[in-house]
């Protein structure tokens, strides 16, 4: 207690007489090392190799997830660490369109083709020109006139 009856603070045991007090500063905290953290349908994955770009790694993950071929990357921060978010991009076969193209042939030559997005309106359409034709299916073969469904991706 000092002699006005407050109290002293600790600082620590007292200084040997003679010796210096020790004044060298207390270095700052070190910083856990930043690390990258992969995530997919929201399970996480550590780097594979922390001298491959977010691409490679990307590319790199698509043996294992082929999906990723046509993947979006979004990045984020959890901590310190980055977070790369590898999101599948929606549609058929990542970027691809199926259509179903009716294509008529009279005589040999193409007289119409029409395209469509479902099959059943395909066949639909196919079903019109069988009958607008006076086309018997079973017997296609056997003429030079027909008419065909032909799935096709495009994208």
């Amino acid at each position: 207690m000092t002699t006005d009856g407050k109290p002293v603070a600790n600082t620590g045991p007292a200084p040997i007489p003679g010796q210096k007090p020790d004044t060298t500063p207390t270095p700052p905290p070190v910083p856990e090392p930043k690390k990258r953290i992969f995530v997919v349908d929201g399970r996480q994955f550590p780097d594979p190799n922390e001298k491959m770009t977010v691409e490679e790694v990307r590319q790199h993950m698509t043996d294992f997830f082929p999906e990723l071929a046509n993947a979006e990357t979004e990045t984020g921060k959890s901590g310190n660490d980055d977070v790369y978010t590898f999101k599948k991009r929606v549609g058929t076969k990542g970027s691809l369109l199926k259509v179903y193209a009716v294509v008529a042939v009279w005589g040999g030559c193409i007289e119409e083709v029409s395209g469509f997005l479902t099959v059943e309106k395909a066949k639909t359409q196919l079903d019109s020109i069988h009958q607008r034709w006076g086309l018997n299916p079973q017997h296609e073969a056997e003429s030079n006139h027909a008419v065909s469904i032909v799935p096709i991706e495009v994208g």
